[in-house]
């Protein structure tokens, strides 16, 4: 039958929506009304069932109308399905999100809609929407998608449209995801679950040593955390995940008790055992509470030493479990975060990563649900490049192979400041969509959309970032005969001497002939400015560059320092321009520790320190690096049961 919803700028069509519709259903239906009005001008009218009978609708989500069809689900746990039925459309999907899932696979289809950013998208003028015949399904590659690249994890609405979570774990209707994963516990909650200032004094023994961890293995504190998660469930009723993190700190209780079950199981073990425990208490009270809730319990796979480790032993030539206790329970995930990776700039699989590849594998052997949260980029460089462009797809690959249901990745998260923030963010949400999209294709047709015709000389400047830390890896790699990894998140990410300045102006002319390109074009004045606007948020990053390595006035008789001499009235000229840039884009940090107005004091002063001032610094800079090397080392000494089983 025929299902033409719009023809000539008109309709005898409605949105139906169920009595008993969600909010996410509501916005679903907020968003079909928005692109259809904006493509063909006509706003078709919202019906609610049971209010008035209408013949002709496109019904979003779970509607009585939908339900009467008794449809073969064919979408999977978190897809969604587009059909035409006795020519009515039915928008509908698996998930809280699924409805909004639908919504934009139908308008992405009938529209040719596209999103970049939020003030770049573009949808098809229609005369004409024909929906007979319609019938397809989808199933994302990755169930749960986010980002904490800026923009996604600060504004919920960038977020949907890129068809991911906000934040962490965040719906579109400002709802949690991640019921203990928030801004009131974050991830490491186990002290804010059970705070040590209110059980410190009366139970010590509850925690360990140094108070900066639980001591799992002890059955009262157990009871305790127990009661104080319940008031958690209630707080965030649409939760479905709840995290119980271990605190950030290298430590874990070695009384006496807590080092015979770790000498039997492993740190890993420990924890899994704890998160089990936890597990089975709360689908008890689950059953007699809210049977029908889904709530699921999720251990935190972190650090080497406290419980990234796997549970398991090699057994007749396979890897098998440690013991039974440490299997997970069905309502159990794991969330896998290797921090310690060596270079965050490659895949998960490549060999300098190969010891958390394996551990990843090996949990997989305990427990076959998993959440991935993976690093992009130095906390402390902000503002640097990272060459890692092309690892997303294979770390997508590669962890959906073996069960990921949730994908994170962590930037650094202040907007604006890493380079191609929005384009990097747009390549990852598109890819967890859908892994099977190329790489390359993806940021050309970004570019292609958000650049214009400026789009030829940013990728030529994206490129010339590739090439040159490609040379500069096999140029540290040829001079100290070792590997230099660029991708520790929690370090500096480039030694001392890696940026060239005359590098540093190559890629100032490019976007200059970027910029000129948009002069010389007949675009409005509007678009033109717009455009300029986009490419001068890129350049922030070349005059960062120069603002952190170049501007030190040195003394004229250290000539050995004196390839860093920048003319002290032109770094003034860069450090204005640079705070006004930071300011008119909204970028407010240069790391996760430095904000824009702390890094204008900062550089203010190196441009008057003299070279002793200079040299007292850079003392200072290696003491802090001898410091963070030792602590890395201390954080990744082993005490599971098994020291060769990861090897």
């Amino acid at each position: 039958m025929n299902c033409i919803i719009i023809k000539d700028g008109k309709s005898e069509y409605s949105l139906l929506l169920s009595k008993n519709a969600t909010s996410l259903e509501k916005k679903a239906s907020d968003i079909f009304s928005k692109y259809i009005e904006e493509s063909t001008g006509v706003t078709l009218p919202v019906v609610t069932e049971g209010e008035n009978a209408v013949s002709k609708f496109v019904s979003v989500g779970n509607t009585d109308a939908f339900k009467k069809q008794n449809f073969d689900i064919r979408h999977g746990k978190s897809g969604f399905t587009v059909t035409e039925k006795d020519g009515n459309l039915y928008l509908f999907g698996q998930g809280v999100s699924g409805a909004i899932w639908a919504v934009y696979g139908f308008i992405e289809k009938a529209l040719n809609y596209k999103f970049y950013t939020n003030d770049e998208y573009s949808v098809d003028k229609k005369q004409v929407i024909d929906a007979s015949g319609y019938d397809y399904f989808y199933t994302p590659t990755i169930e749960h998608r986010s980002s904490a690249f800026g923009y996604c994890r600060l504004d919920l609405e960038y977020a949907t449209n890129l068809k991911a979570y906000g934040g962490f774990g965040t719906y579109a209707d400002g709802t949690y995801f991640w019921g203990t994963w928030n801004p009131e516990l974050s991830c490491h909650n186990h002290l804010t679950i059970l705070p040590l200032k209110t059980y410190g004094d009366a139970h010590p023994e509850w925690f360990n040593a140094k108070k900066n961890q639980l001591c799992l293995n002890n059955m009262e504190m157990r009871d305790e955390f127990f009661k104080n998660l319940i008031e958690y469930f209630h707080k965030y009723p649409t939760s479905t995940h709840f995290l119980l993190g271990h605190e950030d700190a290298g430590d874990m209780c070695y009384c006496e008790n807590c080092m015979k079950r770790i000498s039997q199981v492993g740190t890993g073990g420990l924890h899994m055992e704890f998160t089990n425990d936890m597990a089975r208490r709360t689908e008890k009270w689950r059953k007699e509470n809210c049977p029908e809730r889904e709530i699921n319990i999720g251990m935190f796979a972190y650090t080497t030493g406290v419980s990234m480790t796997p549970p398991v032993k090699e057994e007749n030539g396979q890897i098998v479990p440690i013991a039974d206790s440490v299997v997970a329970e069905s309502n159990v995930f794991v969330l896998f975060a290797p921090i310690g990776m060596k270079d965050h700039c490659k895949p998960i699989t490549a060999p300098e990563n190969k010891y958390y590849y394996r551990c990843f594998k090996y949990w997989h052997k305990v427990c076959k649900r998993f959440g991935v949260w993976l690093y992009y980029g130095s906390f402390r460089r902000s503002f640097e490049f990272c060459d890692g462009i092309y690892i997303f797809k294979e770390n997508i690959r590669a962890l959906k192979e073996i069960g990921c249901e949730y994908f994170f990745y962590e930037s650094n998260n202040g907007i604006g400041a890493q380079v191609f923030q929005k384009m990097l963010l747009y390549l990852v949400t598109s890819l967890e969509w859908d892994v099977t999209k190329d790489t390359d294709q993806l940021i050309d047709e970004f570019m292609g959309a958000y650049y214009k015709c400026a789009a030829p000389y940013m990728r030529e400047f994206l490129d010339y970032l590739m090439a040159y830390y490609k040379k500069a890896r096999a140029r540290t790699e040829k001079l100290t005969g070792k590997k230099f990894y660029y991708g520790m998140c929690h370090r500096d990410s480039e030694p001392d001497g890696f940026w060239s300045l005359n590098a540093v102006y190559d890629m100032i002319m490019i976007l200059e002939e970027a910029e000129k390109s948009v002069d010389e074009s007949d675009y409005s004045e509007e678009l033109k400015a717009k455009i300029k606007d986009r490419i001068e948020l890129e350049k922030l990053f070349t005059q960062y560059i120069q603002l952190e390595y170049f501007v030190r006035e040195i003394s004229p008789y250290d000539e050995a320092r004196s390839i860093n001499f920048f003319p002290k009235e032109k770094a003034k000229e860069l450090l204005k321009s640079f705070i006004e840039g930071c300011k008119k884009h909204n970028v407010t940090r240069i790391d996760g520790d430095c904000t824009v107005d702390q890094a204008n004091e900062k550089w203010s002063r190196e441009i008057n320190w003299t070279a002793r001032a200079w040299e007292d610094n850079i003392t200072k800079a290696l003491k802090r690096n001898d410091e963070l090397w030792e602590k890395d080392a201390i954080s990744s000494t082993k005490v599971d049961g098994d020291p060769n089983i990861m090897q």
